[in-house]
């Protein structure tokens, strides 16, 4: 790449999060959260899940109060019975919203020309109160390209401005995904972001190809958070994209300080192992390695202010 390619990584730590298994952020944590994102150079937060509107308007609110210029988001099912009065009071607080159909024969509605009509009905009802807002596809991996094309088309013709393409189950791997992304973002006129999970530990891979495909964005969770087994790590694919050449606004050396404080946060410490965050990433302990070990660093200490750790591992 002769020009940096920037791309958005759109935070959903405080949405994703919630879904983990005794995660239970206080506002005052949230708040702080927010805080170390904003520090960090994250430019979008994802901060409403649909199925607790109500409940995450309040905190959104708190948000908007203490960072009135951040661009904040959130998610509604386009099948909600309360459609109308949500988008009404999201109004109020978020920057956009974004509209979900599932791409899945196996949730509503079941029928695909049912979802097309659902698609076109709620966009019609956000577009009413909103000047931005897109459109997103759980189940994406799930079903044909020409069905998530087809979701794409009527997504763009009652004028999302924005499409999301979700591994919601994380099936896909990195070449399926590259494929569909790119057949996607070659016939859209409007930014596509992804959106992966890591039940089969790709959520990283998967987003990197998708980005590599030609996406404008991707969801991330610091430390992984996320529902089962969580979602593309914001520290992983900042760092993967940097030594590819990516411009991501991270500020690379508050990204540990960063992850450390949502490990606090949620009760979930991360592990010696982890990629870029872990405590072992920078160590040495291999005899063949204590010559030359910066041959041996996926990328180099001083990104994170860090240095390596150089130890004698019994031969």
């Amino acid at each position: 790449m002769t020009e940096q390619t920037q791309v958005v990584l759109r935070d959903t730590t405080l949405r994703e999060g919630l879904d983990v298994p005794n995660v239970y952020f206080s506002l005052a944590q949230r708040l702080s959260i927010v805080a170390a994102l904003t520090e960090l150079g994250v430019q979008e937060l994802e901060v409403v899940a649909p199925a607790r509107v109500d409940d995450d308007l309040l905190v959104a609110t708190a948000i908007r109060e203490e960072f009135p210029d951040l661009q904040i988001t959130g998610l509604l099912y386009a099948a909600s019975p309360r459609l109308e009065e949500q988008v009404r009071n999201t109004r109020r607080v978020l920057n956009r919203i974004e509209v979900l159909v599932s791409a899945s024969p196996q949730r509503r509605p079941y029928e695909f020309d049912e979802k097309l009509s659902l698609l076109r009905s709620a966009s019609g009802v956000v577009s009413q109160f909103f000047d931005n807002f897109g459109a997103g596809f759980p189940n994406s991996s799930q079903v044909t390209s020409e069905e998530v094309h087809e979701l794409v088309r009527m997504a763009l013709e009652s004028g999302a401005d924005r499409i999301t393409i979700y591994d919601t189950n994380g099936s896909a791997d990195p070449f399926s995904t590259h494929k569909l992304v790119q057949s996607i973002v070659e016939s859209c006129p409007v930014p596509v972001f992804f959106h992966g999970h890591n039940d089969l530990g790709m959520a990283t891979a998967n987003t990197l190809a998708a980005i590599m495909a030609g996406a404008s964005g991707a969801d991330v969770t610091l430390n992984g958070l996320g529902d089962r087994a969580g979602n593309c790590s914001l520290e992983q694919i900042a760092v993967c994209l940097h030594t590819r050449g990516y411009g991501t606004g991270i500020d690379f050396k508050l990204l540990k300080r960063a992850s450390e404080s949502v490990a606090v946060a949620s009760g979930l410490s991360v592990g010696p192992l982890s990629p870029v965050t872990g405590e072992y990433i920078f160590s040495q302990e291999s005899p063949g390695h204590l010559e030359n070990p910066g041959l041996f660093y996926a990328f180099d200490p001083q990104l994170l202010s860090s240095e390596r750790v150089t130890g004698g591992a019994d031969e």
